[in-house]
C-alpha cells in the first residue's frame, strides 16, 4: 500500500511543477509571459488599472562584459528589488530578457508611487554594489480609468513610449559622464 501512495504522491508533484512551469519565469521567480498574456487579455473599458512598464539599462553591455551568468544575476536581483519595491501594489510579470510589467489592479496615487519609485532606486543602488556593476531600471506608467474608450495595447503603449523616453535620457546621460 505504500507504493501507490508514492505513485500519487510523485505525480501530484509533477502537476504542481508543470503548473508553476507555465505561470513563473523559472530565473526570477515572478509571473512570465503566459501568466501576463492571460491577465492583460482579461483587463478591458471597465475596469481601473495601471501598467508600470520597466526594462534593466545596460544588460547587454554587462553580458558582452562579464558573461551571461553575471548578465542573470543582474535580471534576478533588479527582480528581487522590483518584488520588494512594489509589494503590494501589483503584480509584476517578466515578458522579456530584461523587460518587466507591473499591472496594478487598483489605482495608486501619484505620491504612493513616488515613494515606490524611490524604493526601488535605492534597492537597485544596493544590488548593484553588492554585484559590482551599475544596476539601474528605464521605467513609464499609465494609468486606465474605468470607462475610457482605450484597448490595454494603448495604455501599454503610453507606458512603453515613457519608459523609452526614460532609458533614451539615461543613454545620453551616461555618454556626457564618461566623455
Amino acid at each position: 500500500s505504500m507504493w501507490p501512495s508514492v505513485g500519487i504522491g510523485m505525480l501530484l508533484y509533477y502537476v504542481f511543477t508543470l503548473e508553476s512551469s507555465s505561470k513563473y519565469d523559472l530565473l526570477t521567480g515572478v509571473r512570465n509571459s503566459n501568466a501576463y498574456n492571460r491577465v492583460k487579455d482579461s483587463l478591458n473599458v471597465h475596469k481601473d488599472y495601471g501598467i508600470i512598464v520597466l526594462d534593466i539599462n545596460g544588460l547587454k553591455d554587462v553580458n558582452d562584459s562579464y558573461g551571461h551568468y553575471k548578465g542573470d544575476q543582474m535580471i534576478m536581483s533588479c527582480a528581487s528589488v522590483l518584488m520588494n519595491a512594489f509589494l503590494g501594489v501589483g503584480r509584476i510579470y517578466r515578458i522579456g530578457g530584461d523587460e518587466f510589467v507591473l499591472i496594478m489592479t487598483e489605482l495608486v496615487p501619484d505620491y504612493e508611487l513616488k515613494k515606490r519609485f524611490y524604493v526601488m532606486e535605492q534597492g537597485l543602488k544596493k544590488a548593484g554594489r553588492m554585484l559590482d556593476i551599475e544596476l539601474s531600471v528605464s521605467y513609464g506608467y499609465e494609468y486606465h480609468k474605468e470607462g475610457e474608450l482605450r484597448t490595454y495595447m494603448d495604455v501599454f503603449q503610453k507606458a512603453d513610449t515613457k519608459m523609452y523616453v526614460m532609458k533614451r535620457e539615461h543613454h545620453k546621460n551616461r555618454q556626457v559622464v564618461g566623455e
